[in-house]
Order: C-alpha cells, then structure tokens, then sequence
C-alpha cells in the first residue's frame, strides 16, 4: 500500500456506532471521558487512512475487510486501493458477536 493519506467514509451504520458509543460513554464516564474518547478514535482513524494495511483479516469476516483495535472497539473497514480511499463499515465493542454484521 502507498505511503500517502487515502480518504475516510463512513457508512450509515459505522455513523450510527459511533453515536452510539457516543452516547453511552458519555452517559456511563461523562462528558470528559467522551471527548477523551473520542480523540483516541480520531487518532485511530488516522491511522487506518495513513497505513490502510494495519489492520488484520478476521475469520468471521468477508476477506476483503480489515479490523483494527482502538482501544475497546474494533473498527471494520475495506481498503479501496483504485480510489485512494478507506471505508470504514463498522465500529463495535470488542466483545460484539461478529459473525452476523453484514
């Protein structure tokens, strides 16, 4: 993979986990630890654009899709090499069931 930036998308349901993780973390630790949250998201979002192969294939997983940890979630994401792109599918508690996502 190349050494530049490849442009982030969200689906519709990567949006819809992030509002709620949103939601729930600022309900559960409050509003610090929310934003505190999400920087280290933001971080590993950058990190996926930045080196879109550090993420691993997963068994339950469709081959083409990569999963990275950010600290208690996995983000699901597919590489669009011709596009210069990272499509972030999903973004899920580490102990979600993952065998039904898609």
């Amino acid at each position: 993979m190349s050494g530049h930036e490849f442009r982030l998308s969200f689906s519709n349901k990567a949006f819809d986990d992030l509002n709620n993780i949103q939601t729930y973390t600022e309900i559960t630790y409050g509003s610090l630890q929310k934003e505190i949250y999400e920087e280290k998201l933001k971080e590993g979002f950058a990190k996926i654009a930045s080196m879109p192969g550090i993420g691993h294939r997963h068994k339950y997983l469709k081959e083409d899709l990569r999963v990275f940890n950010i600290e208690k979630h996995l983000v699901i994401y597919q590489v669009h090499e011709e596009k210069q792109e990272v499509v972030i599918l999903r973004i899920l508690h580490k102990n979600s069931d993952r065998t039904s996502l898609f």
